[in-house]
């Protein structure tokens, strides 16, 4: 829910300032996600490769949404 809101407002700070939306990326992992116990580096490895996952989708959302006239 944390991140809902984020999102929300600055979606809401995009809209009102379309000359200078704003846009970001969020990647978590959750130990509980593995089987066995991961090490720091495997967590942050799978936190990282989830917030690329992420930036695509909002890359693709950016897309497809309206186009912005360039002045």
């Amino acid at each position: 829910s944390c991140l809902a809101r984020v999102r929300a407002n600055v979606n809401e700070y995009s809209e009102t300032h379309p000359d200078m939306p704003i846009s970001y990326a969020v990647g978590y992992a959750l130990s509980s996600d593995f089987d066995e116990p991961p090490t720091m580096r495997e967590l942050f490895s799978q936190a990282d490769k989830n917030m690329y996952i992420n930036k695509n989708r909002v890359k693709t959302a950016e897309a497809a949404g309206p186009q912005r006239e360039d002045r």
